[in-house]
């Protein structure tokens, strides 16, 4: 469902029992799609530099390109078909999003996976089993494999 904070790597949904929930994916960070000044006057510069650095070296015009390619893409992937869902129910920080894994295209992708293919976000953040077992462990050497691949392809941030 539409809503202004949803992005590459988070997005608030309505799950089939009508309840709302705010995803955050694992394992990925999308880059930040525009620069924001918070209210206590704090920027995410530094972040978006973060993102940047770890996407290869990109100029700041260039990560906010990808972070809205990511949004963008996130989007067409959750109007366009139904998602399965599953979390833990556990809480990123404070911020009243809960990290879950999400499958797209019927089922067969993981979105943060997919995601990773597209040059579209930096491996980081909390990660964890998945649903069917595969550790923690074996699922970052999978997704440092789909990101190796993505950047020899020059897919996402890696065709810069």
């Amino acid at each position: 469902m539409d809503s202004r904070g949803n992005d590459g790597d988070s997005f608030r949904v309505r799950l089939s029992d009508g309840r709302e929930k705010v995803l955050r994916l694992y394992f990925v960070d999308a880059p930040e799609s525009a620069v924001r000044t918070y209210r206590n006057g704090e920027t995410n510069e530094k972040r978006l530099d973060y993102q940047a650095r770890d996407l290869g070296g990109l100029s700041r015009k260039r990560v906010l390109t990808i972070g809205q390619e990511a949004k963008a893409r996130v989007r067409g992937l959750l109007a366009a078909e139904t998602f399965q869902v599953a979390t833990k129910e556990q809480e990123v920080f404070d911020s009243g999003r809960i990290y879950a894994f999400v499958r797209v295209q019927g089922g067969e992708k993981y979105l943060h996976e997919l995601l990773v293919e597209e040059g579209l976000v930096r491996i980081y953040t909390e990660g964890a089993s998945l649903p069917e077992g595969t550790s923690r462990m074996e699922q970052e050497k999978r997704l440092r494999k789909l990101e190796r691949v993505a950047r020899e392809a020059g897919r996402g941030a890696w065709r810069f």
